[in-house]
């Protein structure tokens, strides 16, 4: 192109072609003169329609108010039933005034976590009002519930997918049956299929949506007790967790609930909407991670070698009227059907998952997947439109937290998921390596460039690998809160939000002493803020729970006139006098082995605790007395 300064020699000075627009009419002249015009046009159009014209117009207008009218009062009815019909349930699976369910006697078989038609009939005549019941079945039903009343509820139960029959007995027309049949809660199910609690009987939303809103719903379950690096969210998504996670045991179990009936959904998905790889790769990832937290809280999380080899295989999802276990979407779905650790193909030819795989192996799916455990990369939302970009960031992420290079020794440390699937990313180490350099930072890819250039030809370069440890990383106290531990939900939710939080003041060997008071027992306590929990081994993840102290907080009672209190309490501690341990108790005249005792009261319940040296309790104790000054600083 010409310079700037050729251009203006060649037009000549710019002042020249500013020039004026001619003005040919005034434009305000103008608009008033065609809306005076257009307003004589539709007062013209006005006269010359027919009444009739305009009777119509006036029908179909207030038709149409009435149309929304009534959908608004439908709407209303609907909600109005929705809200009885779980108010019912809770009613109907309460422990003390609701059905008796359990363990039954049917034809020399025992039935697990039933109840039976002809009780069901008897509690809902008793239990249950007329009003309750004819919301629910949308008819007029007579002051008193008869039978049939209660027999048209368990027909509805079983239509909208609350319980099925167990059992040949159970008619297959769906009819509820008043005989002593066997019946069961969705809920009680014990397969394996998380997301059979209920069936889902209406539309379903788009796949990507239903992923990643099941995803937030279950990080949001198991944000309190997890360190902050399980998960990698956006401050909106963040900040949406923080307000929908749950405070308290009861609030966690109806949310836990309303979780479990959110994942029939996948029921009714259109797999067929997930056209190209970037829209699998998202909702395939995102569901990955949903059951993987899911399987935790439902199954526990089990140590046994043998079981946790069936783990990844035998829970699964009903998605788009298709099961898929664990390993179906990670081997079989993001990695193009290819073999897995143990050895085989989850797909054989002709298998109907096989049109919902990638078209094209990702190796960067290795630095999204995660199975909760340490030394896994962090959980995150994954969208379509720009998963691109988020694969590059965790692959950047995941190698800058478990890639190492010692370079004295010339030894490079790897994350153990690149030497289990090599072959995903290239055939040679060469290759590998490579790869790996793309998401290093600047300065250390240069390293490893170095490296490699100078000591790989001679085979100078070792390689290690990180080894893959069983150690969940959704909180220490996972298996407590299905309830399969000890404490409460709120001992737990403080135990995660002081070991992930709050610096750690102090943690050892102490012997605790029994509540019959005649043995001692060593645990591995941890005092974390104000909060001091034990567990059976050092290793506190793989440890589980025994207990958790409160040292110091905020206690609420209701005094005269139910006027709330807010107190504020602390901890006492208390060393017993000295002695010297190799001495005989004077009373029962044996040689005492834990000498160093010291008395701790709590809130909750009072301990004796017993140290290993003189110097160990006074340094717990220590630890002990600081809480008890931040209090008072407070």
């Amino acid at each position: 192109p010409p310079l700037l300064s050729e251009t203006i020699r060649l037009t000549g000075p710019t002042e020249n072609f500013q020039r004026e627009r001619p003005v040919l009419f005034d434009e305000s002249e103008l608009l008033s003169k065609t809306g005076s015009m257009e307003a004589t046009r539709r007062a013209k159009e006005t006269t010359t329609r027919s009444r009739a014209e305009v009777e119509k117009e006036l029908v179909s207008a207030v038709a149409l108010m009435q149309k929304e009218k009534r959908e608004k009062e439908d709407e209303k009815k609907e909600f109005e039933r929705h809200r009885t019909m779980d108010k019912i349930l809770r009613k109907m699976r309460h422990a003390g005034i609701g059905l008796r369910i359990g363990d039954r006697k049917q034809r020399l078989r025992t039935v697990k976590n039933c109840f039976m038609g002809d009780e069901f009939i008897c509690w809902v005549e008793e239990s249950i009002s007329s009003r309750e019941l004819s919301l629910i079945l949308g008819k007029t039903l007579s002051e008193a519930v008869s039978a049939e009343d209660a027999q048209a509820l368990g027909s509805h139960m079983l239509n909208v997918g609350l319980i099925y029959g167990v059992g040949d007995e159970n008619d297959e027309s769906g009819a509820f049956s008043k005989e002593h049949i066997p019946y069961r809660f969705f809920e009680d199910d014990e397969s394996n299929i998380l997301n059979f609690k209920k069936v889902f009987d209406g539309s379903s939303r788009p796949p990507h949506e239903v992923a990643e809103d099941l995803l937030l719903r279950v990080i949001a379950l198991v944000s309190r007790v997890s360190p902050p690096e399980t998960f990698a969210l956006t401050p909106a998504e963040s900040q949406f967790i923080t307000t929908i996670a749950p405070l308290d045991k009861l609030s966690w179990e109806q949310q836990y609930r309303e979780f479990t009936h959110a994942t029939a959904e996948l029921q009714a998905v259109d797999l067929s909407d997930l056209k190209r790889d970037c829209q699998k790769l998202a909702f395939w990832i995102n569901i990955f991670h949903t059951m993987i937290i899911h399987a935790y809280l439902e199954k526990g999380i089990d140590h046994s070698r043998a079981r946790r080899r069936n783990f990844f295989t035998n829970y699964c999802y009903i998605i788009g009227d298709i099961l898929f276990s664990i390993d179906d979407i990670e081997h079989g779905v993001l990695r193009g059907n290819r073999p897995s650790r143990m050895g085989g193909r989850p797909f054989e030819n002709g298998n109907c998952r096989i049109e919902h795989m990638v078209d094209e192996l990702d190796p960067r799916v290795h630095f999204a997947l995660c199975y909760a455990m340490e030394g896994e990369p962090s959980i995150r939302l994954y969208h379509a439109e720009i998963i691109e970009e988020q694969l590059n960031i965790a692959g950047a992420m995941y190698c800058e937290k478990f890639v190492e290079v010692r370079m004295m020794k010339r030894v490079i440390v790897l994350p153990h998921r690149i030497e289990w699937y090599s072959f995903d990313i290239g055939d040679t180490w060469a290759e590998i390596l490579t790869f790996l350099c793309y998401f290093l930072e600047d300065s250390f890819r240069k390293i490893v460039m170095e490296l490699l250039h100078k000591f790989w030809d001679a085979n100078q370069v070792k390689l290690r690998f990180l080894k893959f440890t069983w150690t969940p990383a959704i909180g220490r106290a996972l298996q407590a809160i299905r309830k399969t531990g000890s404490g409460s939900l709120s001992s737990i939710i403080a135990v995660g939000q002081a070991e992930n939080h709050v610096q750690l003041r102090k943690e050892g060997w102490l012997a605790r002493e029994d509540r019959s008071g005649k043995s001692w027992r060593r645990r591995y306590f941890v005092l974390n803020g104000a909060t001091l929990s034990y567990y059976d081994s050092d290793k506190k993840y793989e440890g589980s729970l025994r207990g958790a102290l409160t040292l110091s907080g905020t206690t609420t009672s209701k005094g005269l006139f139910n006027v709330k209190k807010v107190k504020s309490f602390t901890c006492r501690v208390k060393a017993y006098p000295k002695y010297d341990p190799a001495l005989e108790n004077p009373v029962t005249r044996k040689k005492e082995k834990y000498g160093w005792k010291f008395k701790l009261e709590a809130l909750e319940r009072k301990l004796r605790l017993a140290a290993d040296s003189e110097e160990d309790r006074k340094s717990w104790i220590s630890a002990i007395e600081q809480v008890q000054n931040d209090v008072k600083l407070k």
